[in-house]
């Protein structure tokens, strides 16, 4: 955050003038060690620096809307770390609920060690987010809610689009016999 255009109060939330000042204060006496603190965080849970910066707005965002919270403090430095740890431990959850698939077109073993991938099994006329929806529904098993975050949709737009693929392949099945 650059300081100098913190400063321009007319850019700001709604702030009392005594709280726009304290929250410089605050700001100047805490910005590089904040910074440091959630870096080393970030560093130590794996999640690599590329949150680092919404990390740190997210806990000054939290400061501007406990204000009032943040001056009765007795340790408003404290309280900030507090903040930017609460952030990144549900930062940490949200990395945690992602579930990493394999290649969804890589081959699948059964026990009886036959090989067999999905795109094999499905009509050549599937887009690659089809074979990845049903592979996430139907392989691994995932409902539809972790699907639609895993996807970043919908659960009624995952509904949707597997009932559509199920008539398809429904359609395409009956066709060919």
């Amino acid at each position: 955050m650059n300081l100098t255009h913190m400063q321009d109060e007319s850019s700001w939330l709604p702030l009392k003038r005594e709280d726009s000042t304290f929250f410089l204060k605050l700001m100047q006496q805490s910005s590089e060690g904040l910074r440091n603190m959630i870096l080393s965080y970030l560093t130590f849970y794996n999640l690599g620096n590329k949150d680092l910066e919404d990390i740190y707005d997210l806990t000054f965002l939290s400061a501007i809307q406990n204000i009032e919270k943040l001056r009765a403090s007795p340790n408003p430095v404290g309280w900030l770390y507090r903040a930017a740890r609460f952030h990144i431990s549900h930062l940490r959850r949200a990395e945690n609920r992602l579930v990493r698939f394999p290649d969804l077109h890589a081959p699948l073993s059964t026990e009886e060690n036959f090989d067999l991938s999905l795109s094999e099994i499905l009509p050549n006329n599937l887009k690659a987010d089809d074979v990845q929806l049903l592979t996430l529904r139907y392989t691994y098993r995932l409902s539809i809610r972790d699907i639609a975050e895993q996807l970043s949709l919908s659960e009624d737009s995952v509904k949707q689009r597997l009932k559509r693929l199920r008539d398809r392949l429904r359609k395409g099945l009956s066709d060919d016999s």
